[in-house]
């Protein structure tokens, strides 16, 4: 994110298998995190990420955990509706 050079061998691995991977690189300098989809095909390497603030351990944690469902998305906007601001 600040441009800074990553070290590649601190890439953690979250998944992998023959073809792809799935990592997470930490900035060591402003300690930005991107997850990134790795994958190696015979036409080559293509890869895509997207950041995030989370460490590698609490990605490990939220990808046991249970889907949002659409109900849930619909609960939560009608209870954040039902607030009054004072």
């Amino acid at each position: 994110m600040c441009g800074a050079a990553y070290r590649p061998a601190e890439a953690k691995v979250l998944a992998e298998t023959v073809e792809n991977f799935l990592l997470h690189i930490r900035c060591g300098n402003c300690e930005c995190a991107i997850i990134s989809a790795v994958a190696i095909t015979a036409m080559g390497v293509s890869s895509a990420g997207i950041s995030t603030d989370l460490s590698f351990d609490e990605v490990n944690r939220f990808a046991d955990a249970e889907s949002v469902s659409t109900d849930d998305v619909i609960a939560a906007h009608d209870w954040l509706k039902s607030l009054t601001l004072a």
